[in-house]
């Protein structure tokens, strides 16, 4: 973590928790991502823990009297010393002779700096450099301190000096001290609660156009699976969409037991996969889970790095947040979850930048855009317009309600039937011809004949429009699609096949908008 702080002179407290303790440097100039700098850090007492969340006031007269900040925070890992293997592993005694030499290498995943650093001491043993290393992190043409907000309650200097509502004594022991306040937070909706089990999210409803509104928020609409994390006594249990135990499919993400510090917690969130250009990539996430053409049981493949994008918080310390607006819920969120190497907090924009918001989006090719009210409480397992999903292309969840024969020299499956639910009643919405090749049509089929029906499934309407060679199928294969248009007809024009929705069922198959 990093704190600004406003002492006799201007500068900023880094620190690194080890052993029990906060190794700390104060920088005069900051911390830098840029590789060039070489900043002076003059090693000072370690800290006690319990002040790694202190944001307030120090009194004047007092050792570091005056404002301090939450300039920034993450997780770290500490990186092998030199002359070590490239990945070998870190213990403790290994930081401590790193320290001894002078020589400290890590990697931080902080919310403005990220990516390896070394801290370097010089000949005194109290001066030394504080060096960022040439990485995705890395960002020769930015000054990282103008980035001039607490990551912590997201006020400035100023206005942490005005809320006196927090001050830390240097001349009385740690202990009484730790614990950040949550003054700047509303929680009076919060109510006392046990652990929940489970825990079904909270779904959008489709939206045509973005908007500008003050009392929105933004979010980018990411392409993964939805993810519940279930975080109690050190353990992380992860649930998918559907309730599904998804806990083995992530190992890597136990790191919430850490990143929570030790909290009860619950966390909504999507998990992605990431490709080699660090871009999300849908069909590697279904590598990595081990899904393809409709069904789990083909081998995962648990090299493929992914990410838990993070936006929301439910339960906090046996207490239910849900509900507590999403304005107020989303404070605490960034006030309790450290950032790590599978975690990170999904940015949140002002909902006045909406609409530019998602012209940048669909110009880099995204997915779309989420809206959400800022006074909206959490509904769980209920589709809420004050939630709104606005997608940069016309994109439609159907369920697969058959399949017609192939023709000409296609194998296995000519196109799926596919249906979405209107009015209430699950309805033909037309066949999808293309998007498909030999290995997922074999994979489709295989699913599609177990699931075989002499009829059409029981209430479909729209069948008017379905051609007679269909062959119709118990509909449970959630299938997205992209499209030109709806017809009048309520049919599809020009759609494609994208992707099998394992984490969706049917009832996730709601008409959008055209």
């Amino acid at each position: 973590m990093v704190q600004k702080h406003a002492a006799s002179r201007l500068h900023y407290d880094f620190r690194l928790e080890h052993a029990g303790v906060l190794l700390s440097w104060a920088v005069p100039k900051g911390p830098s991502v840029r590789p060039a700098d070489k900043r002076l850090a003059v090693h000072v007492e370690d800290h006690p823990v319990d002040y790694f969340d202190f944001e307030g006031t120090i009194p004047k007269g007092e050792y570091g009297g005056g404002t301090v900040m939450v300039w920034d925070w993450g997780g770290v890992r500490w990186l092998p010393p030199h002359g070590a293997p490239t990945g070998a592993p870190v213990g403790p005694d290994d930081v401590d002779d790193m320290i001894e030499r002078g020589d400290l290498k890590f990697e931080l995943f902080g919310r403005k700096i990220r990516g390896a650093y070394a801290i370097v001491g010089g000949r005194s043993g109290k001066d030394w450099l504080l060096i960022k290393k040439r990485d995705h992190g890395a960002r020769d043409d930015h000054d990282v301190t103008e980035e001039d907000r607490s990551v912590l309650s997201g006020r400035s200097m100023e206005e942490i000096a005005a809320a006196g509502e927090r001050v830390w004594h240097s001349n009385q022991p740690a202990g009484g001290q730790g614990g950040h306040t949550t003054g700047f937070i509303d929680l009076s909706k919060g109510r006392k609660a046990s652990f929940p089990s489970a825990v079904e999210p909270m779904l959008a409803t489709a939206s045509a156009k973005p908007f500008d509104d003050p009392g929105w928020s933004y979010e980018i609409k990411l392409d993964g699976f939805r993810t519940l994390a279930l975080v109690r006594n050190g353990k992380v249990k992860l649930l998918s969409r559907r309730g599904l135990d998804a806990t083995r499919q992530y190992p890597e993400l136990q790191e919430l037991a850490l990143l929570t510090r030790g909290r009860e917690a619950v966390l909504d969130g999507e998990v992605v996969a990431l490709d080699e250009e660090g871009t999300m990539s849908f069909g590697r996430l279904q590598e990595r889970t081990g899904w393809k053409g409709g069904r789990a049981g083909h081998e995962p493949h648990p090299s493929i790095p992914i990410v838990y994008y993070v936006f929301d918080l439910l339960h906090d310390d046996g207490y239910s947040l849900v509900d507590v607006p999403l304005v107020e819920r989303r404070k605490l969120l960034t006030a309790r979850l450290l950032d790590g190497p599978h975690t990170r907090l999904l940015d949140s924009y002002g909902g006045t930048d909406g609409k530019l918001l998602y012209q940048a989006v669909k110009s880099q090719g995204g997915e779309g855009v989420v809206a959400k009210k800022l006074g909206s409480r959490y509904q769980p397992a209920k589709r809420s317009k004050d939630w709104l999903k606005i997608k940069a292309n016309r994109e439609q969840a159907c369920a697969v309600v058959g399949f017609t024969p192939p023709q000409g020299g296609r194998k296995h499956l000519g196109s799926l039937a596919v249906g979405v639910i209107d009015g209430g009643h699950m309805a033909y919405a037309g066949q999808v011809g293309s998007g498909f090749n030999e290995a997922l049509l074999r994979e489709l089929e295989s699913v599609l004949r177990k699931a075989a029906l002499k009829g059409p499934p029981n209430g479909m309407a729209n069948l008017e429009m379905a051609p007679r060679e269909i062959t119709w199928v118990k509909p449970q294969l959630v299938c997205e699609v992209k499209y030109n248009e709806w017809t009048r007809d309520g049919v599809l024009r020009q759609p494609t096949f994208l992707r099998v929705q394992p984490d969706m069922a049917v009832e996730d198959c709601v008409k959008d908008p055209g």
